[in-house]
């Protein structure tokens, strides 16, 4: 999850209900917030920013992340302050995210692993959503919930057919 923030923390909470292993990808991330909000909860925090690439791979890498939930933003008065760096953040942490995405295919289409084939499935996959996760508000739109014409179908017919590739392959992995 980029971004240890209100947004990041609520769907934090409820993928840790499920469960779910989470890493925030935050610079400044406030201990005392992540503590409120999560508890001394099964997350760990990397100390880097969303809007440097190799560090975003970095951390994608040694955490073994298969989705990426890009919820870094400024908003409010910290806008005000500086708009060029809040386009930055907001905008540049996508374009990151969007990057990871590509590498992976360069990845996988350099190598003959099952494993890199199932993590570009899975980036593929969730990225097709990304249209459809959130409300205005900011707030999570359950799986459920999620207009599903709002996904992308060319990411989610991509994503299917790396899948099947990589389980034909029947190398079962950690992706």
């Amino acid at each position: 999850v980029t971004g240890a923030g209100l947004i990041g923390t609520s769907f934090a909470r409820l993928a840790l209900k499920r469960g779910e292993k989470i890493v925030f990808v935050d610079p400044e991330p406030r201990a005392d917030f992540l503590r409120f909000k999560l508890g001394e909860g099964n997350y760990d925090v990397a100390r880097k920013d969303v809007r440097d690439l190799p560090a975003l791979i970095d951390t994608i890498n040694k955490h073994k992340v298969s989705t990426i939930l890009h919820t870094a933003g400024l908003i409010g008065g910290r806008v005000q302050q500086s708009l060029s760096l809040a386009f930055d953040v907001n905008l540049g942490g996508t374009r990151n995210v969007a990057e990871a995405i590509r590498l992976t295919r360069q990845l996988a289409a350099l190598t003959d692993d099952a494993e890199v084939d199932g993590l570009l499935a899975l980036m593929l996959l969730h990225h097709a959503r990304r249209s459809s996760r959130t409300r205005p508000d900011g707030s999570i739109v359950p799986l459920a919930e999620q207009d599903r014409s709002q996904w992308d179908t060319t990411h989610i017919a991509e994503g299917i057919d790396v899948v099947n590739a990589a389980l034909a392959r029947d190398q079962l992995g950690e992706y």
